[in-house]
C-alpha cells in the first residue's frame, strides 16, 4: 500500500514538474515579444499625429509604412514605453482598424484622441483623459 502511494505522489510531482517546465518556457517566449510597446495611430491627425519624411524634431520611424510619426501622441507614446523600458513601434492604422487591432492583440495600445464611448468600452479599456476639448 505505501509503496503504491508512493508511485501514485511521484507520478503527480512528476506531472507538476513537467507541466510547470512548458508554462515557464511560454512565459519566456512571450516576454520576448514584449520588449516592444505596438502603438497604433492614424498618422494623419495634426497636430496629435502625423507623418513626416525625416526623424526630424523626435519622429519614430513608422514601421508598416514610409515615413516617420511625429506629434503630441508619439510624445504621450515615447514617455509610456520609455517608463516600461520597451522599444516604440509606431503602426499606421486606418481609424476603423484600432479598436480592432487591440482586440486581436496586433496593437499593444492606441494613443489616437479616442473618445471612450459604451460601445468601444465593451471591447477595450481607455486610461484617464489626457487630453479634453469642448470644440466637437
Amino acid at each position: 500500500m505505501k509503496k503504491t502511494f508512493k508511485i501514485i505522489v511521484s507520478v503527480l510531482i512528476l506531472a507538476v514538474l513537467a507541466v510547470s517546465v512548458v508554462m515557464l518556457s511560454a512565459c519566456n517566449k512571450q516576454d520576448e515579444n514584449k520588449e516592444k510597446l505596438v502603438v497604433g495611430l492614424e498618422c494623419g491627425y495634426i497636430p496629435f499625429n502625423f507623418t513626416q519624411q525625416t526623424d526630424a524634431n523626435g519622429g519614430i520611424k513608422i514601421s508598416n509604412a514610409d515615413g516617420y510619426a511625429n506629434g503630441y501622441d508619439v510624445i504621450i507614446a515615447k514617455r509610456i514605453a520609455d517608463a516600461l523600458g520597451k522599444e516604440l513601434v509606431i503602426v499606421k492604422t486606418e481609424w476603423d482598424s484600432l479598436v480592432p487591432g487591440v482586440s486581436a492583440g496586433t496593437l499593444d495600445l492606441i494613443i489616437a484622441g479616442m473618445s471612450p464611448t459604451a460601445q468601444r468600452r465593451e471591447s477595450i479599456d481607455f486610461s484617464n483623459a489626457y487630453y479634453e476639448s469642448n470644440l466637437v
